[in-house]
């Protein structure tokens, strides 16, 4: 009988659809399974049919992306594979358990998000669609996928943001952060920091994707094309962020006042509202 077939000791039970268990060659393995580890124990023994999805998370990556595994719905892996299936058939991808992870994350907040009526600009929307016509080709793609497997319309930005993950699991990613945005990256961190007197943990999976959305921002905040791009209308968006989260909003004005000293660059109220949903997330994941 092969390991597979004798199927997967508990380790450890992280949640009812999640366990941990070893391969072979004794690596440890992440499980998911609607209800896999229900009425189970560490020790008991998981047939291999019941496992669902399957995740080898290597070095710091156990500790980095672990608990993002478990905060998603077994749902959305489901979705992010037929995504990266879907991306393979035109683009010259190497998919990995992490790559697999992130999207699932991504998309998981983008629809949570969608629920409580809440969407992102995507103001690199338009470069990315000129440059990169088959990643984005596999977001817009991508939004029917998650439409029939969520009954959730999400807008064609989100297009944009799923083109941007495919492409860095691509023979074709995007161009390494200048010395200008890593600089401004730093200030952004180091502002936050200041503001809320704490230290983030560099080796977690939300500073991570904490450092994407800033890399997302820095590129449009320093270029001539999104500094152009950039209207001053008032957001909607900004304008209820601001009232559901005052204390972000304070450290995001914070962070307008430096960069505006530095930089003489603007940001708009579009901007504040992205950068209030993605510091409330990594704050939140840090206290």
């Amino acid at each position: 009988m092969s390991f597979k077939e004798k199927g997967y000791e508990i380790k450890r039970i992280v949640n009812n659809n999640v366990i941990v268990s070893c391969d072979k060659s004794g690596e440890e393995i992440v499980l998911m399974g609607s209800g896999i580890a229900f009425k189970r124990k560490a020790g008991m023994m998981i047939p291999a049919k019941e496992v669902e999805k399957m995740f080898v998370l290597k070095g710091n990556d156990k500790t980095r992306y672990f608990d993002i595994v478990q905060e998603i719905p077994v749902h959305f892996f489901d979705i992010s594979k037929a995504i990266l299936k879907k991306a393979q058939q035109t683009i010259d991808i190497k998919v990995n358990s992490i790559g697999y992870i992130m999207l699932a994350d991504h998309i998981f907040s983008s629809v949570e998000r969608m629920k409580d009526g809440v969407s992102i600009k995507n103001d690199m929307q338009e470069e990315i669609k000129c440059f990169h016509p088959k990643e984005f080709a596999v977001g817009l793609e991508s939004l029917k996928i998650i439409k029939e497997m969520t009954d959730i319309q999400l807008p064609e930005d989100e297009a944009g943001f799923i083109a941007y993950h495919i492409l860095n699991l691509s023979s074709n990613k995007l161009e390494h952060r200048s010395k200008e945005r890593i600089e401004l990256i730093n200030k952004i961190i180091e502002i936050i920091e200041n503001y809320y007197n704490l230290s983030f943990d560099k080796k977690t999976a939300y500073y991570e994707r904490f450092l994407t959305h800033l890399d997302f921002f820095s590129k449009r905040y320093l270029s001539e094309d999104g500094q152009s791009r950039m209207s001053e209308k008032d957001d909607f968006l900004y304008r209820m962020l601001k009232v559901q989260y005052p204390e972000t909003t304070k450290c995001v004005n914070v962070v307008k006042e430096i960069l505006d000293f530095n930089y003489g660059r603007k940001i708009t109220d579009e901007e504040m509202g992205y950068l209030i949903v993605h510091i409330t997330n990594l704050i939140s994941k840090t206290r």
